[in-house]
């Protein structure tokens, strides 16, 4: 897990307009418009493990509202983010849009003064490219299972879409 605001590669968003910063709460209430978008219930901890979150039944009552339209945008895993008075607008034309915008969002966060920190604004972004991939190799190298994960959940947060795994040449043992 990286330390609170040190940032990692993600690639530059298409469309940005940020305005400042907001505080914002260190447990935040999550609202799920449809049930696309309710899946990425579980990424906002893995992506976010530093603060908490809970599911809010009511719309007005959240701090952060995750709505599918799948109309949005030609483009697939498209997302905005809008970002102002301490509520956090995330709008998706698919479910992998949902989970790129909450990787955009922890690196939107930052940890100042003993708060939570979210830049004001707005972010509109895409993938330049449908495959993004990346190769581990455990055929030249043991990887142990905790690192696995660690490089999985990097790979995510990076906004890749591919993951190569590169077995040992007697892995039939294994399996």
């Amino acid at each position: 897990i990286l330390p609170i605001g040190e940032k990692m590669f993600i690639p530059r968003v298409k469309d940005e307009e940020i305005s400042g910063k907001q505080k914002i709460k260190s447990v935040l209430k999550l609202f799920f418009a449809d049930e696309t978008a309710k899946k990425a219930s579980p990424v906002a901890s893995e992506f976010i493990p530093y603060l908490r979150f809970k599911e809010s039944e009511k719309k007005a009552e959240a701090d952060v509202c995750f709505t599918t339209v799948p109309g949005i945008s030609e483009k697939p895993e498209y997302y905005e983010i809008h970002s102002q008075s301490g509520k956090i607008q995330i709008y998706a034309k698919d479910f992998r849009g949902h989970v790129n915008a909450l990787a955009t969002l922890s690196e939107m966060l930052s940890f100042e003064n003993g708060g939570f920190y979210i830049q004001s604004g707005t972010i509109k972004d895409y993938p330049d490219k449908p495959f993004r991939s990346f190769m581990i190799d455990t055929g030249r190298k043991y990887i142990p299972i905790p690192e696995f994960k660690a490089q999985i959940l990097f790979i995510a947060r990076s906004k890749m879409n591919k993951l190569h795994i590169k077995l040992p040449e007697n892995s039939y043992d294994i399996i």
